[in-house]
């Protein structure tokens, strides 16, 4: 295992919130970790560099890089959906470009003014079981096609509330005979195993925030008509580590090699998330299973765990989290009376985990986390 760094205890490193990192689909942070032969020292240093320079690129566009949050993360009261058109019913064999007349007046109108927008097609899953998810879970007002499952073109948006995923759904339908329905892609779906999907750009507002080549000029050119998006390039190197939606595509390695360089932003020594040493002290334990607004006690019993010790508790959470992506990296200067206090700094992340309701239904929770490094281990700090 690499070493861990020291960091933040021995710097003068400003508060910082990282969104989220793509180790995932994106190999250009390992792929320079290992032509450059970086330590966990010298690679948090450059994720954090990065950081900074992908802000001051928004900035430039004028895009605020926090206010992107929630395009880029999990958000518990918000969707993922996946919108799904037949790619044989097209008028040309340039779909995508066809679709996107439709769907970018539609995002425009009536979709949410952040998001991370993905398109492309289901690749080399079974047919015949791709029909059967469709029937299960596809939301339609008719039968679909049952076509090879590339002809399947999705469009995924995330950050979406129940009224904008109706809203966009009347609009598609309103546009296009090609359009299916859609699936809610919020929690894991097997589907989402196969829709390795090329991100379009993020949305912030009237910006579609898109990559673009080292003099700044995007590699998308949206067609016209329908709405008023301008573009804010961002250098693709950066684009594709610090502002592309990751989907959980259900592959624990993957998982593994994105948590163990995403950790090093925090000081970790290249050791995955699942081999994270969880604990629960007897404050938090009580806190999480006291009612709100003070504790958390309705997510606990939502997830059935509020009858669980707190040792069984623990254990819960860690098997939920091992294969887990990691968000919202952050530092925090502690304070006490409003004053400094060094002695309450804070690294934490968040994971997102799944456990079923009394009906059987899986619902989202995001544990918040507070990592030590130098154990690689961790402290519940919230459950929601």
């Amino acid at each position: 295992m690499a070493r861990y760094s020291k960091f933040p205890s021995d710097s003068q490193e400003s508060a910082f919130a990282i969104h989220s990192l793509n180790n995932y689909t994106n190999f250009y942070l390992s792929s320079s970790v290992a032509a450059l032969d970086l330590d966990s020292r010298n690679v948090g240093d450059l994720i954090r560099a990065l950081h900074r320079e992908v802000t001051r690129q928004l900035a430039t566009g004028g895009v605020e890089y926090a206010k992107l949050k929630w395009a880029l993360m999990p958000r518990r009261t918000h969707k993922e959906i996946a919108f799904i058109f037949d790619s044989t019913a097209a008028g040309s064999d340039h779909y995508g470009l066809d679709f996107s007349k439709v769907w970018l007046s539609a995002l425009w109108r009536d979709g949410p003014q952040r998001t991370a927008i993905s398109q492309g097609d289901i690749l080399k899953a079974p047919a015949a079981w791709v029909w059967r998810e469709l029937e299960e879970h596809l939301v339609r007002t008719n039968d679909f096609p049952r076509l090879h499952t590339e002809h399947y073109y999705v469009l995924y948006l995330t950050n979406m509330a129940r009224t904008q995923v109706s809203a966009i759904d009347a609009a598609l339908r309103d546009s296009t005979a090609a359009y299916l329905g859609y699936i809610d892609c919020s929690t894991w779906t097997p589907l989402k195993s196969f829709m390795l999907l090329p991100q379009y750009a993020l949305r912030d507002g009237d910006a579609l925030v898109v990559a673009a080549d080292e003099d700044g000029s995007p590699y998308i050119t949206p067609p016209t008509g329908g709405h008023r998006f301008n573009l804010v390039g961002v250098e693709e190197a950066l684009y594709g580590v610090l502002l592309d939606h990751r989907m959980d595509n259900g592959v624990p390695a993957w998982a593994d090699e994105d948590s163990v360089l995403t950790l090093t932003a925090l000081g970790g020594g290249q050791s995955p998330l699942r081999e994270l040493k969880l604990d629960l002290d007897e404050r938090r334990f009580a806190y999480l299973k006291t009612a709100e607004p003070d504790g958390h006690l309705g997510s606990v019993r939502s997830a059935r765990l509020d009858g669980l010790s707190r040792e069984e508790l623990i254990q819960a959470i860690e098997t939920k989290i091992r294969s887990g992506l990691v968000f919202h990296l952050r530092f925090v200067r502690g304070t006490r009376d409003d004053d400094p206090a060094p002695e309450n700094d804070a690294l934490m992340f968040d994971v997102q985990v799944e456990f079923p309701d009394d009906t059987g239904k899986a619902r989202r929770y995001l544990v918040a986390i507070k990592y030590t490094p130098a154990s690689h281990s961790g402290k519940v700090v919230s459950f929601y």
